[in-house]
């Protein structure tokens, strides 16, 4: 995919992209493969030789002249400003080259924080909400040292083996932190990791979402969060997971991306294990 420099321009058109109903980010990309930018797909003049994605691309431009994305644009804008976040589009030299290498990457994401921190190497922690106490102590550790040694720890920002992981990984000397969340970027979910989100963006880290703001924490944003934990990552460890758990769901997007997978064994009388055994 053709790269170009990251400007406000580029990223607001992007934005603009993204709230048009006609333009899915599965067309995103395939404008953005022929055309090289967000601002292309709104302002070139140029036939397309592909007659059905041309016929797309009018369907997007009418809607754009329609003009009812101002409001939203304005008020996405001024959210990112009150949360100090900012826009990446998969254009942008800024956009994590880890995530632009997997199927369907996003086209636009909110980051809070630094994102520079997106282009280091990471491995992702994930594992159960109802950790075990064995497991809360493992998942700390293991990211602590981790992060001691270079990595930067990302995870999902949920509950139990997630927080660990982000928590493990600040308590390393230099140790950053990334989270992906479900929801939009001023929506912390659950509310009890305000704080922690917080911490994070203060000791260098970010917090990521391909969801805008004011976006819920709505089940079927989950899995498709998963795959950007994964995405953003050379590997995954899952510390403790059941058969049919979240965490599963990223390993298996892992594999897809040709990413490493590893897993902590746990006794083989409990349910919490079974995942990893798996």
């Amino acid at each position: 995919m053709n790269a170009i420099l990251n400007t406000q321009d580029e990223a607001q058109w992007a934005l603009i992209a993204q709230i048009l109903k006609p333009c899915t980010p599965k067309l995103q990309l395939a404008l953005i493969e022929h055309l090289g930018s967000f601002r292309q797909i709104f302002e070139s003049r140029e036939p397309h030789d592909d007659s059905a994605l041309n016929q797309q691309l009018q369907i997007i431009r009418r809607a754009y002249h329609a003009g009812q994305w101002q409001d939203k644009v304005e008020q996405i804008t001024k959210t990112l400003e009150q949360h100090q976040a900012h826009l990446v589009p998969i254009t942008s030299d800024n956009y994590p080259p880890q995530l632009q290498q997997i199927p369907k990457p996003p086209p636009l994401l909110y980051v809070r924080g630094n994102t520079n921190c997106l282009h280091l190497p990471q491995i992702a922690i994930v594992g159960s909400r109802r950790m075990t106490r064995g497991a809360e102590k493992i998942a700390t550790s293991w990211a602590k040292s981790l992060a001691a040694s270079g990595f930067t720890i990302t995870s999902g920002m949920a509950i139990g083996i997630d927080s660990c992981a982000h928590r493990g990984a600040l308590e390393a000397p230099q140790g950053i932190s990334v989270g992906v969340v479900a929801t939009g970027i001023d929506c912390i979910y659950p509310s009890r990791n305000v704080s922690l989100a917080d911490h994070i963006v203060e000791k260098g880290g970010a917090l990521v979402t391909e969801f805008a703001p004011g976006n819920p924490p709505l089940p079927a944003h989950f899995p498709q969060r998963n795959r950007i934990i994964s995405g953003l990552s050379v590997g995954v460890l899952v510390v403790e997971a059941a058969i049919n758990s979240g965490s599963l769901i990223t390993a298996k997007y892992a594999l897809d991306q040709n990413r490493e997978v590893f897993a902590i064994p746990g006794s083989i009388n409990s349910p919490q294990s079974k995942g990893c055994h798996s």
